[in-house]
């Protein structure tokens, strides 16, 4: 397979705008209500915590993926078993996706249009992305992540006048418990599935970079998903927040500056799409790279339409209707998905840390 060639830099900004991605367009952690932005600063935390596991597995590997530590620290059998495993989570994340972007461009742009349609051309924009390789995506991310980030703060800093700080309080009135519950929704999604760049990456400048290209984009997706979902809350209160689907869109509707400034939704649209557009390629590739390897592949990119043409095949009927979607995707996903984020990689680390004391060992 071609080896990715990405600066730290591009790298930092990747991963940055793969974790906003469509979940700006939310209030993470709403079931804390108020106390969203606590639960959303302990899933920070945690996150950071799986981030120097990734890290540290990287420095124990190098020149390799995950993919490959798991063949080594497991065998081929076993270790196909586990990529396949991974192969499913990222597969299926592509069908969620498309369920995302559809299902935004059809509520608020077009009602009348099937939601096929908006799935069929996200989906081609993607294979586009990742047969052109991750150099592209890296400098698609590096490219939009600043415009992207930029235009949320100055169309938050244009909320200002309709926020209410009492939306916020009383802090903990409904005990931890709350925020707990918040935090491990916002963990699972969009912090913990930085987990997916340790398949994308194996090649790094040096051996701290990993910490660096893991944390850095942590500690910026962190503020400004923190920073939105506040806002939201701030503006809407917590019962309208959690009311609608897409709060975002809802909140930038409400600025109207002199009548001059007004009817921004278009900001919302831009950074939900481009952020799904980006994490939908990525989760792709991921596919690709991971069934290429089971099946020793030479290079990923000619299974790539195949992969994406599935998962529009999935998309299309695994879901009867949005309230059922969203119900799997909000209640019952975060437990399968957090074995993946949390279990295996701890498992991982701890047997590659047993088996490098072990070389180490016998070295000596």
């Amino acid at each position: 397979m071609n080896k990715e060639v990405l600066s730290d830099r591009q790298k930092i900004f990747l991963v940055s705008l793969f974790l906003i991605g469509e979940t700006a367009i939310y209030v993470l952690g709403s079931s804390a209500k108020q106390d969203a932005w606590l639960a959303i600063l302990l899933a920070i935390l945690i996150a950071l915590i799986m981030a120097l596991i990734y890290g540290r597995l990287h420095y124990l590997f190098p020149e390799k993926d995950l993919f490959d530590m798991i063949e080594i620290l497991f065998g081929k059998f076993i270790g196909r078993g586990l990529v396949l495993l991974f192969v499913v989570f990222t597969f299926e994340y592509v069908a969620q996706e498309l369920t995302y972007l559809s299902e935004y461009i059809s509520i608020m742009g077009l009602p009348q249009t099937p939601k096929i349609a908006p799935a069929i051309c996200s989906i081609l924009l993607c294979i586009w992305l990742v047969k052109a390789g991750i150099e592209v995506i890296g400098r698609c991310a590096q490219l939009f992540l600043p415009f992207i980030i930029v235009l949320i703060f100055v169309t938050i800093l244009l909320l200002i006048p309709d926020m209410n700080v009492n939306h916020l309080s009383p802090v903990l009135y409904n005990g931890i418990t709350p925020v707990l519950e918040g935090s491990f929704s916002a963990f699972v999604s969009p912090f913990g599935e930085i987990i997916i760049f340790t398949i994308i990456f194996s090649s790094f400048k040096t051996k701290k970079s990993p910490y660096k290209i893991y944390i850095f984009p942590l500690l910026i997706a962190g503020i400004t998903l923190v920073t939105i979902s506040t806002a939201n809350l701030l503006v809407l209160g917590v019962d309208i927040s959690s009311m609608i689907y897409f709060p975002s869109h809802f909140t930038v509707s409400i600025i109207n500056i002199g009548n001059t400034i007004q009817r921004m939704e278009i900001v919302a649209a831009i950074v939900f799409i481009i952020g799904g557009i980006i994490k939908a390629s990525i989760m792709l590739l991921a596919t690709s790279k991971g069934l290429s390897k089971i099946f020793r592949f030479a290079d990923y990119r000619f299974i790539v339409t195949a992969i994406a043409l599935l998962a529009v095949n999935l998309f299309s009927f695994q879901f009867e209707s949005s309230m059922e979607a969203y119900e799997f995707y909000f209640e019952a996903y975060p437990y399968l998905a957090v074995l993946l984020q949390t279990l295996f990689p701890i498992t991982i680390w701890i047997f590659a840390e047993v088996r490098n004391k072990r070389s180490k060992a016998s070295f000596h």
